[in-house]
């Protein structure tokens, strides 16, 4: 989502969001230094890495690109194949939230918009998470399909994956 001055921004139709966590214990966060309110960005909210999806780009491609640019510009952190949690509309934009397991790597990471667009803030317990406000829109139910999750998974056991 580009814009000049004196011209209105287009929305995009699409984006995806990344949840990485380890454990099921912390998760990977990011603090908005842009306010986009349009699609419910404030200055300061959490969030989780977030990105708008360019024209005719996969899930898997923005990705890729969401990694770079918002958690890891090195390539360094290793994570588990995302796999989609849920999908929502935030602001009229149709949002696919995707979760990946950290495997390794250095947990001390950012991508190549820290301290432009964001701040990170690493790895967060999820106390914290859930007392920390302002919170960007649409992470309240990602995070609730989260927990949902991180609960299926601890009544199937241990062997039931990322």
């Amino acid at each position: 989502m580009k814009g000049s001055r004196g011209m209105s921004l287009i929305l995009p139709n699409s984006s995806v969001a990344l949840i990485i966590h380890s454990g099921w214990e912390t998760v990977y966060m990011i603090s908005e230094k842009i306010p986009k309110p349009q699609i419910g960005k404030k200055l300061g909210d959490l969030s989780f890495p977030w990105e708008s999806q360019e024209p005719e780009e996969t899930d898997e491609q923005a990705l890729h690109r969401l990694l770079q640019e918002e958690v890891d510009q090195h390539g360094d952190l290793r994570i588990s194949e995302p796999r989609i949690l849920c999908a929502l509309s935030v602001h009229g934009v149709a949002t696919r939230c995707y979760v990946a397991c950290y495997r390794g790597g250095s947990q001390d990471t950012w991508g190549t918009h820290a301290g432009i667009e964001y701040d990170p803030l690493g790895f967060q317990s999820l106390e914290i998470l859930r007392g920390t406000k302002p919170r960007r829109d649409g992470i309240d139910p990602m995070f609730q399909s989260f927990l949902a999750e991180k609960e299926r998974r601890a009544e199937r056991g241990p062997r039931a994956g990322y």
